[in-house]
């Protein structure tokens, strides 16, 4: 039921600047993902094609916006599966 929830939260409330959030979110839209990734699911990454722009363009402009700060600093990255 959960799970059900926060699929329909995310039909409701999904708008492209926290595609980075979702993404990061404990629910499905990690698992979905990056199963279809894992496996080249073509059917499953052509309809999440939306979110992997939206999550594309977002790291974008965070690297822009944090660019200049992290110039010439070493930057470690940690993701926990």
């Amino acid at each position: 039921m959960a799970q059900l929830n926060i699929i329909n939260e995310f039909e409701h409330n999904y708008r492209q600047e926290k595609a980075i959030w979702w993404y990061t979110r404990e629910c499905f839209t990690y698992e979905i993902l990056n199963r279809a990734l894992r496996t080249l699911d073509a059917d499953t990454i052509i309809n999440m094609g939306f979110f992997i722009h939206d999550l594309h363009q977002q790291i974008v402009q965070l690297h822009e916006q944090q660019l200049p700060y992290y110039r010439g600093k070493l930057l470690v990255v940690y993701h926990h599966q």
